[in-house]
């Protein structure tokens, strides 16, 4: 049976994957017959998801996706991807008068700079579609040689404390 949405063989690199959602992605995807590439900065608990896949061809590289070697050696070894997890996060809760600018650049080279060098050096495209979710950004692409892939970007954005209206 035709399934547009059918991932099955195909490539999908899932950052952030030695834990919690990354971690979570990457086994359902295995489970739908994605080939995985899975990445995070703890080898240990990064092999441990390796293990929980199912189906076989899948690769793990350890990568600190802050590092632009670390980056760039990820790149350099991710066969050509159908999609791309941007999922490695961190999350500091404080109060506003105990942020500091160091705090405040970790959360933002992890959350937002390294996903958006990530995508810039693993994917090259001719068309963009943003599709908002409610915790998700989810992007479609339509790729040079007329094949279509995705993005999908964590949103990291906290829903605690928010009044309803």
């Amino acid at each position: 049976m035709y399934n547009p949405f059918s991932i099955a063989d195909r490539i999908i690199l899932v950052t952030g994957a030695s834990s919690g959602i990354g971690r979570s992605t990457a086994i359902e995807c295995s489970r739908m017959g994605a080939k995985l590439v899975v990445t995070g900065r703890n080898e240990a608990r990064l092999q441990e998801t390796l293990n929980a896949l199912e189906g076989e061809g899948h690769l793990a590289i350890v990568a600190d996706l802050t590092n632009e070697e670390q980056m760039d050696r990820l790149v350099e070894q991710v066969p050509a991807l159908y999609g791309l997890v941007n999922n490695a996060g961190i999350t500091e809760i404080l109060p506003t008068q105990f942020i500091k600018r160091g705090k405040l650049e970790k959360v933002l080279d992890i959350n937002t700079i390294a996903p958006i060098l990530l995508t810039q050096k693993s994917v090259s495209y001719t068309h963009l579609r943003a599709h908002e979710t409610d915790s998700y950004l989810v992007c479609r692409l339509l790729l040079e040689k007329k094949k279509t892939g995705f993005i999908l970007q964590k949103n990291k954005l906290s829903k605690r404390n928010r009044k309803k209206t």
